[in-house]
């Protein structure tokens, strides 16, 4: 007869003490994350840290975390340095919730293939906005910063 074997349970979802083992970004160099200076490499260099967030099943987690903490550097939770400000100045709210973002933002990191398969399709901003359940102002807005994140990356000051 075999003895009884005691079986060890894991939380099966992130909690405030564990969410950073399901992070993303903990395969990822650090220094992606920490981008320095403020020109055009360190811009594309938040894009792309973000672009690691936007995958990120513990988004939320994290960003509600540098917003409790008032982390002053890096990019948490899909948000840079800028953003986290902005969102601290709006009101002080230091819940982070993804769809309280600005649209345009929101468009950019919940949509953005969709976005471009249907640019690349020809549809009009009114199509694109009426596919997106969002409107004509906000397509344009992305339109302008897709614009200006390719003339960075192609090192045109815009």
């Amino acid at each position: 007869m075999t003895a009884p074997t005691r079986r060890v349970t894991t939380s099966a979802a992130p909690n405030q003490d564990n969410w950073r083992s399901y992070s993303a970004c903990k395969n990822e160099d650090p220094d992606l994350f920490f981008p320095i200076g403020q020109g055009g490499p360190a811009r594309l260099q938040v894009e792309q840290a973000k672009q690691v967030c936007w995958r990120c099943p513990v988004i939320e987690w994290c960003g509600q975390w540098a917003l409790e903490t008032r982390q002053s550097v890096g990019v948490w939770g899909g948000m840079s340095e800028h953003d986290r400000r902005i969102l601290q100045r709006r009101g002080g709210r230091r819940t982070f919730r993804p769809g309280k973002m600005l649209a345009s933002d929101h468009v950019l990191t919940y949509q953005l293939a969709q976005f471009l398969r249907l640019k690349a399709e020809g549809r009009t901003p009114l199509q694109i906005a009426s596919a997106l359940r969002t409107n004509v102002q906000t397509v344009n807005s992305v339109t302008r910063k897709l614009q200006q994140r390719t003339a960075v990356g192609a090192g045109v000051s815009a």
